[in-house]
């Protein structure tokens, strides 16, 4: 049986889509469970309404909500799991890092019995080696939040000060996750389907989206198509088939650039807008 599991991080993968999904369902090569990204799970939840599909058959499916799937290997014929009622083959959150160390070839004995140690750590113990070994400075960033959490609780609540909430431009540095974000707004085009935040996050539920992902989100379509992302509002009042087709040249235009090329100069260019609000953010591939 080969098993696909989703927890909600928005790290790198070993099936980021649905080409590599197939692809691995179809190969016999070792490990046999494996991180999905949510477009994935999302693909694959809408399959689920039907109960056979033979392009699974043998195949395990765990999600973010503790729900999960099995097909039978002979019969391909699905059962489901309520998150009240998980199989015996579920995998635990605390075994998440296990399964991404093997998807990566990096779980050689003595990979995995240092994450151990480091996992039975308390926690301040974890942070102070976190931040020897990745740089990541914690104890500026946690002396600063305390100052201005001190600041902000000084303050009255409201934006008494009239200053712009409005968004500015953001990059997650992820080659993979700017490459799921045209892959979703090709998707959504291809559909004619106005690409709103909810679509090109796949997710619903804005508040379980961070601010990061949101903005980086907002910057790149942008960056693409020169105006923000539609809202639900906004969507409901556009006609799809036209706002898709004024789409269609400038996301063909990033791939015949080629999406690694185009996102190489495009972090360059938020960087240089060093923090500019998105409204106010262009960008040109330089020709």
């Amino acid at each position: 049986m080969k098993r696909f599991i989703y927890y909600g991080y928005n790290f790198k993968r070993k099936i980021p889509d649905l080409k590599s999904l197939v692809e691995c369902v179809q190969n016999d090569k070792p490990p046999l469970t494996y991180l999905m990204s949510s477009e994935v799970e999302e693909w694959v939840k809408q399959g689920a309404e039907v109960d056979v599909n033979p392009l699974f058959a043998g195949c395990q499916f765990q999600f973010a909500d503790g729900t999960a799937i099995e097909y039978d290997k002979k019969s391909a014929k699905i059962k489901r799991y309520s998150a009240d009622n998980r199989p015996a083959w579920f995998v635990a959150k605390n075994e998440y890092w296990s399964i991404w160390l093997q998807n990566f070839q990096y779980k050689s004995d003595e990979v995995a019995h240092l994450v151990k140690e480091i996992k039975d750590m308390d926690l301040a113990q974890r942070r102070e080696l976190a931040d020897l070994l990745f740089d990541l400075d914690l104890k500026k960033l946690s002396s600063s939040t305390t100052a201005n959490s001190h600041k902000e609780h000084s303050k009255p609540l409201g934006n008494t000060q009239g200053r712009t909430t409005a968004p500015r431009v953001m990059d997650l540095g992820s080659i993979e996750f700017f490459k799921q974000f045209v892959d979703r707004l090709q998707n959504a085009i291809d559909a004619h389907q106005i690409p709103t935040l909810q679509i090109l996050t796949a997710e619903d539920d804005m508040k379980a989206v961070s601010a990061e992902v949101k903005g980086a989100t907002r910057t790149y379509y942008q960056a693409i198509c020169g105006e923000n992302v539609p809202n639900v509002n906004r969507a409901s009042s556009l006609n799809p088939d036209i706002y898709c087709d004024r789409l269609k040249p400038m996301i063909a235009a990033v791939h015949e650039i080629g999406v690694e090329n185009y996102y190489a100069e495009m972090v360059k260019a938020i960087a240089a807008a060093n923090g500019a609000f998105i409204r106010d953010f262009s960008f040109a591939y330089p020709l």
